[in-house]
């Protein structure tokens, strides 16, 4: 055979292998509700266009999305409002129904190989051993640090925090680190000890996706894992359909995201207060949001809006007016997916140097690095690029670059299917 034949033969058994994978996508809400799941249905859309069939499993929910697989969804639990229900409490250590009706989903459906996201609690990872029996290889993207953290976040108290380390699961109780709450910081460290007791995830779970270096590290130095176990993969935005050309450059700044204490945006709010001629507009919600709109009403800042929350249309054409974008975070944050988002519109990015942020942006590339919780930093650069809005052009255009080359959906499809055909 002609090597240039042969070339072509292979490359469409590749396409063929591609297109006859069943994989089952398990994640506990099936709703965008959040990043986490910003990234599953973007990954379920992506792996279906490449001609990929992909089983949905997660919990029943009046907000989900429809499915045809909803039947083996499990029962819907609310813990929030659970109380002490020891019988809810009971399936964050081990859910006997999810384990269940996963494995009639299994049965039913064949899947070459399972893809789990966030799992914690409301399913639970009883239904990784089923995975196991019936020798389904399994890999695993951390969206948070819930694998080292009872809450998920290396946060506490407002302030960063690693005190769980070396097992220290306890720490979690004494400190009450899920939501000032006794009873649910203790079972959150229970869950900890029980789920490292029986080894559920190193033992179930072939390959962790991390999808930063920040996280990687992070998890290799808790020691929960061996380096053989994980693997970088970086999440991806889609860059086709973002028309450039309707932009229409007003005079503010833009934050959005959960309106809440850890992202930094009382840090945000204090450092306009030195900034002149500059609006900033945040869209977005949280539970958090009244207290900052008090605060900002006590300081009497008028040159503060805030625009609640935004369908995704409407926060687009917000991005693209915008000068640019602040992040502001004040936790680690395991990747950056809406900077990817301001970066397909090639728009320019202020973020906080914690986590997996500065891996993003390119200090005085894409974007500026300021000092976490530094007001007085995040002032200066945000009246550095007011005056220099040439430099926020060009930082804009090597962003759309970058988001182009290295988080593009199909350099992230290549990547992950080579890790699927590895695993099968």
């Amino acid at each position: 055979m002609r090597p240039g034949l042969q070339a072509r033969t292979q490359a469409k058994a590749w396409a063929t292998i591609q297109k006859s994978m069943k994989i089952i996508q398990a994640n506990k809400f099936y709703y965008l509700k959040g990043g986490a799941e910003r990234y599953y249905f973007n990954l379920i859309k992506l792996l279906e266009s490449k001609g990929h069939e992909v089983i949905p499993f997660a919990m029943h929910d009046e907000k989900n999305y429809s499915s045809k697989y909803s039947k083996y969804f499990v029962s819907n639990v609310d813990f929030e409002k659970s109380g002490h229900n020891l019988k809810k409490a009971w399936r964050v250590l081990y859910s006997f129904e999810a384990k269940k009706k996963f494995e009639q989903l299994i049965k039913d459906t064949n899947p070459d190989i399972i893809h789990i996201h966030n799992i914690y609690h409301q399913i639970s990872p009883s239904i990784l051993t089923v995975a196991k029996k019936h020798k389904i290889p399994v890999v695993e993207t951390l969206h948070d640090f819930k694998l080292i953290c009872p809450n998920y976040t290396l946060y506490s108290k407002k302030e960063l925090c690693e005190q769980c380390k070396k097992y220290r699961y306890y720490k979690c109780t004494f400190r009450k680190c899920i939501k000032n709450k006794f009873w649910q910081s203790a079972l959150a460290s229970k869950e900890m000890y029980f789920h490292k007791l029986i080894r559920i995830y190193e033992n179930n779970v072939n390959l962790f996706l991390a999808p930063s270096k920040f996280v990687y590290n992070k998890i290799l130095e808790f020691g929960i894992i061996t380096a053989e176990q994980i693997t970088i993969l970086p999440e991806f935005v889609y860059t086709k359909n973002n028309n450039l050309q309707q932009q229409n450059q007003e005079n503010y700044v833009l934050y959005f995201g959960r309106l809440i204490k850890e992202k930094g945006i009382k840090t945000l709010i204090s450092a306009m207060k030195k900034v002149n001629n500059l609006e900033l507009h945040i869209a977005g919600s949280g539970p958090d949001e009244q207290e900052f709109k008090d605060l900002v009403k006590k300081e009497n800042l008028n040159n503060i809006k805030f625009l609640g929350f935004l369908d995704q249309e409407k926060l687009k054409q917000e991005i693209r007016n915008s000068l640019f974008v602040i992040h502001p975070s004040e936790v680690y944050e395991t990747f950056g997916l809406s900077i990817l988002e301001n970066y397909a519109l090639a728009k320019t990015v202020i973020a906080s140097n914690l986590g997996a942020l500065p891996e993003i942006v390119k200090d005085k590339q894409t974007g500026l690095l300021f000092k976490a919780g530094d007001s007085d930093d995040l002032t200066d650069k945000i009246n550095y690029l007011a005056n220099n809005q040439n430099l926020v052009i060009k930082m804009g255009d090597n962003a759309k670059k970058i988001v182009e080359q290295k988080y593009s959906s199909e350099v992230h499809y290549q990547q992950l299917i080579k890790i699927y055909e590895e695993l099968k």
